[in-house]
C-alpha cells in the first residue's frame, strides 16, 4: 500500500531532521567515560525486575540493564523533539506526520531492523491528537494508535522487553478488545517471562479469535492472509500445547511429593 499523502513539507525530512535532533547528544561518549553497571555491580549480578506489586516479572544482567536505560533516556529526548516539532500542525497535520512515520517504521520491521522500527512507531504516538468529538477520537485509534501499539508490541517482542510488550497490548485491546494480534503477543510476553498463569487464557483467546476470523471471512485478505493466519494459529498451539504439558509435569510432580 503507497504512504499517505503528506501535506506541507515532506515527510522524510521532517522525520530526518527530528532524528538529528536528537541523536546529536554526544551520549555514547559521555556513557563511554562513566563507569558501566557491570563495572560497579560486577560481570556476575543478575538484577530483577519487578512489576508495580513486586511481582517478579524477569531478570537482567549489568549490562543489558545499562542499554536499556540509555535506551529510555534516548526516547525521552526524541518525545521532546518530535513533540516541539508537531507543536503548530493541525490534527489533520500530526495524523498525516504519524501515518508516514509508521509506514516507514513498518520497512524497517520487516526486514528486521526491530529497534528502528520501535523508535519510529513512538515517535508516531508524540503526534496523537485525539481531536474534539467521539468521531475524531475513533479515527486516531482506528488509523494510529491501535496499529502502531500493536505493531511495538512486535518490535518489544523481538526486543526481549516483554513488560513493555505486554503494556502495548494492553493499550491496543482497551481500543479493539478482539485483536487477535495484541492478545497474541500479549499472550507470548507472558509465556517468555514463565507466566504461564498469565499465558495461557490470552493464547486460547487468541486462537479462538483466529479461528472465528477464518470461519467469518475465510476469503479476506486473500493467500498471503490465509498463510498468515495459518503460520499464527500453528504458533499458537505450540506454545499451548507446550504449557499444558508443563502444567501436566508439575501436577505429576506435586502428586508424588504427597504420595511419598
Amino acid at each position: 500500500m503507497a504512504p499517505p499523502a503528506v501535506e506541507g513539507a515532506d515527510a522524510d525530512a521532517d522525520a530526518d531532521e527530528v532524528e538529528a535532533d536528537v541523536d546529536d547528544q554526544g551520549s555514547e561518549e559521555e556513557a563511554a567515560s562513566s563507569p558501566s553497571f557491570a563495572d560497579i555491580l560486577g560481570p556476575d549480578c543478575v538484577i530483577q525486575r519487578m512489576d508495580k506489586d513486586r511481582k517478579v516479572q524477569g531478570t537482567a544482567k549489568p549490562d543489558e540493564m545499562q542499554h536499556e536505560l540509555m535506551t529510555r533516556a534516548s526516547t525521552q529526548k526524541r518525545i521532546g523533539a518530535c513533540a516541539e516539532h508537531v507543536k503548530n500542525m493541525s490534527r489533520e497535520e500530526k495524523l498525516s506526520w504519524a501515518l508516514e512515520l509508521k509506514d516507514r517504521a513498518n520497512v524497517f520491521y520487516t526486514s528486521c531492523n526491530f529497534e528502528e522500527a520501535a523508535k519510529l512507531y513512538n515517535d508516531c504516538l508524540v503526534a496523537m491528537d485525539f481531536g474534539d468529538s467521539e468521531a475524531e477520537k475513533r479515527e486516531v485509534q482506528r488509523k494510529l494508535q491501535l496499529p502502531v501499539c500493536t505493531n511495538l508490541a512486535a518490535c518489544m517482542i523481538e526486543m526481549g522487553l516483554y513488560v513493555r510488550c505486554i503494556e502495548m497490548c494492553d493499550i491496543a485491546l482497551s481500543i479493539e478488545p478482539d485483536s487477535s494480534k495484541a492478545v497474541y503477543r500479549r499472550g507470548l510476553a507472558h509465556y517468555r517471562l514463565g507466566d504461564h498463569e498469565s499465558a495461557r487464557p490470552d493464547l486460547e483467546k487468541a486462537l479462538r479469535l483466529i479461528d472465528a476470523q477464518a470461519s467469518e471471512m475465510p476469503e479476506a485478505g486473500g493467500e498471503d492472509d490465509a498463510r498468515s493466519r495459518d503460520d499464527l494459529r500453528r504458533r499458537v498451539l505450540a506454545y499451548l500445547v507446550h504449557i499444558r504439558s508443563f502444567s501436566q509435569k508439575e501436577r505429576t510432580a506435586c502428586r508424588r511429593v504427597f504420595e511419598r
